[in-house]
């Protein structure tokens, strides 16, 4: 193992542990659950004129790649998978994996390694 992929790992393990949340990251009728997913940037866009209020949540997630395999078969990421995540007030939320703006990819690594994908999300429904 190389410095940097050694280096990467400390990190990863790091990051998971400080900020990682327990999602369930769902494709149609399958779901890998328990997995460790880190929310990043939040950005509200708002869309309404005065007269109304229609506004966009967007969240970035991080995800290991070795992470989002279901029964040995890796999954990446897809336009409309969909991320549960139970908030500090115990308020269930789903994100749908989205492209951003005029991009056709719906995430990118971060990292040189490509360990670290970086799943961008659109908030869709909030639940108790």
């Amino acid at each position: 193992m190389s410095l940097r992929d050694l280096s990467v790992e400390v990190q990863n393990d790091g990051l998971k542990e400080i900020a990682g949340e327990d999602t369930t990251y769902r494709r149609e009728t399958e779901a890998i659950e328990n997995v460790v997913g880190v929310p990043t940037r939040v950005r509200h866009t708002d869309y309404g004129e005065n007269t109304a209020a229609i506004t966009s949540r967007d969240k970035d997630w991080i995800y290991w790649q070795n992470d989002l395999v279901k029964a040995g078969v890796p999954w990446v990421p897809q336009r409309n998978d969909q991320i549960d995540w139970i908030d500090a007030a115990g308020v269930k939320r789903t994100y749908t994996v989205l492209p951003r703006g005029d991009e056709q990819r719906v995430f990118r690594f971060t990292d040189p390694s490509e360990q670290q994908l970086r799943i961008f999300t659109v908030e869709t429904k909030a639940s108790n």
